[in-house]
């Protein structure tokens, strides 16, 4: 790679802070405090983001361990020394692990989630939890980051943060240690600021698990899901092609793209987000793809509603599946995660107060009004149904037959329709707009945020419960809402490694990624160029406090004081 000048931390690759940990002074506990003080500073204060609330206490000695590992003269290991987040979904041994719920807020992990360890196992180091993805803006207080996704929770955030997310195949990434929410749809999902960053974080997750508990898809035993090792390729970087689009066919379905498809449906598509699209498919024609608009039968079809309030169409399974699953199934998959983690405090579901579990934060959200019935989330049903619950999740009636049917639903309207129209992939804007920033207050930017389009991302929640892979990439910025929008390759079960070709190929050729502007690069982002010396990383860091600035307000005369120590 050569001499590297000065490297701004918010903007370097993976492979850049690698070779600058290797070659310079740099050390990994220099990366902890340089993104520390930019949380401290933007995401604690500032805009107040808000997005990452709880700090690994143990953030300096992981850094330190991997400077020392490197000074050691053994070979530096795949992430050596690159900080990494995590919802707050994800087991972490002695920190808490609510989901973002009230009812959990004093949850705490007895062991390391799978692709925790796996991270760490690499030599990757944690800053620890965010808690609302959505607000990550960029990935600028780690290069590398943790979701999940059972509708669009990992497309969505990638999508308005320009990064790059992947929703991968049923299985593909291990889940064991991550908070289940709709067994049957979730999967891990890890965001990255580049394709290339993003294949060089799967070389390391993507892994066969000898001990998939709580892994709903590896632990089933009615339809046949490929090892990991099976369906990755050896070294996840070979995918980096710049002329994987070349002769390839491309569908682009009309219901994304501001067009109603024969069916009827259609999503929202905003002008802007069609001109970017346009766009887009300018520049994958200009890479040597064909482009052909179309129908989408797997969106369409798993969309109608054959009566009032139906939340999913899917033939072959039985009448009563999609209540059982939306309660008897999530609740016996919460309680057995609360097993498995067995934390005294918090050990059964049944003492659970179901009124905490997700309390109405939005006044005039009305669940009876916005959502479908079938998919509402009957959290009080949920705890009586546990104190009688079967023993394992797939004996509840009809769980063998919906899986058959899932599987049998995208087989039918995706790999056969693909098949018969010689389809490589799909593509499309991850999202048709961005609702208000005031959508929780007013009601007519409420109803406009929860259309299609924009509520979730495009595809809703066929594509997860399908088991539809999904990469975003950075498409472009909405140019007066200043909001990024993602660009979408879809295509059949276990196909990830081709779409990241086309992925890779489209980003490289187009470069739409822009820096968020609420989260501007600092001083202190900036590495300076030095000449190769002795690494630091053979002393543990001391922490010295020079001055302390303490704002009070008492609460008799409202009168606020600034202290400095």
């Amino acid at each position: 790679m050569g001499v590297l000048p000065s490297l701004d931390i918010t903007q370097a690759t993976i492979s850049e802070l690698l070779y600058a940990l290797s070659t310079t002074k740099l050390t990994s506990v220099d990366l902890a405090a340089c993104f520390l003080h930019r949380i401290g500073k933007l995401d604690h204060r500032g805009p107040s983001l808000n997005s990452i609330c709880i700090l690994n206490p143990h953030i300096f000695d992981e850094a330190q361990a991997s400077d020392d590992h490197r000074a050691s003269g053994r070979p530096p290991r795949a992430l050596e020394g690159i900080p990494f987040t995590v919802k707050d979904s994800y087991q972490v041994k002695g920190l808490t692990v609510a989901a973002a719920s009230p009812a959990f807020e004093n949850l705490v992990a007895s062991s390391d989630a799978a692709v925790d360890k796996l991270l760490r196992a690499s030599g990757a180091f944690r800053i620890r939890i965010i808690i609302r993805f959505w607000r990550s803006h960029g990935g600028f207080f780690a290069p590398i980051g943790f979701g999940g996704e059972t509708v669009s929770s990992g497309r969505a955030p990638a999508s308005h943060n320009a990064l790059v997310g992947y929703s991968p195949s049923r299985g593909v990434i291990p889940s064991r240690g991550h908070w289940p929410l709709y067994p049957t749809c979730d999967v891990v999902a890890p965001h990255a600021k580049s394709v290339a960053d993003m294949l060089a974080l799967l070389n390391v997750v993507v892994s066969d698990d000898a001990h998939p508990k709580g892994d709903f898809w590896r632990e089933q035993t009615v339809v046949p899901i490929p090892l990991s090792s099976k369906v990755r390729p050896k070294d996840f970087l070979s995918l980096m092609d710049t002329n994987a689009l070349r002769g390839k066919h491309i569908a682009r379905p009309m219901c994304f793209i501001g067009k109603q498809a024969s069916s009827g449906y259609s999503a929202v598509c905003s002008e802007a987000t069609r001109r970017l699209w346009e766009q887009a498919r300018v520049d994958l024609e200009a890479l040597g793809a064909k482009i052909t608009e179309t129908d989408f039968p797997l969106v369409e079809n798993y969309s109608k509603q054959l009566f009032p309030g139906q939340a999913a169409n899917v033939d072959g399974i039985t009448s009563t599946w999609i209540d059982i699953e939306r309660c008897q199934m999530i609740a016996t998959a919460w309680d057995d995660f609360l097993r498995y983690d067995n934390d005294p405090r918090c050990c059964r579901l049944e003492a659970v107060d179901h009124r905490q579990i997700n309390p109405d934060f939005a006044p005039m959200d009305d669940r009876s009004e916005h959502t479908e019935q079938q998919n509402h989330v009957r959290y009080a049903e949920m705890i009586e149904f546990i104190r009688h619950r079967p023993c394992s999740v797939y004996e509840l009636p009809g769980c063998a037959e919906a899986l058959v049917a899932l599987e049998d639903a995208r087989k039918r309207d995706l790999n056969h329709w693909m098949d018969a129209n010689g389809f490589d992939a799909v593509v499309f804007p991850t999202n048709g707009d961005v609702g208000r920033a005031d959508s929780e207050c007013d009601r007519d930017a409420m109803v406009d945020a929860l259309q299609d389009g924009v509520r979730y991302s495009n595809g809703n929640r066929a594509l997860k419960h399908l088991g539809v892979p999904a990469i975003t990439v950075p498409m472009g910025m909405l140019p007066e809402k200043k909001i990024p929008v993602g660009l979408t390759f879809a295509g059949k079960a276990w196909s990830g490694s081709e779409l990241f070709r086309y992925a890779y190929a489209y980003e490289t050729a187009t470069r739409r990624r822009e820096s968020p502007p609420l989260v501007p690069s600092l001083d202190t982002d900036i590495i300076r160029a030095e000449p190769p010396g002795t690494l630091k990383g053979t002393e543990t860091p001391k922490l010295i406090v020079t001055q302390l600035d303490v704002d009070t307000l008492s609460t008799e005369g409202l009168e606020a004081r600034k202290v400095a120590i």
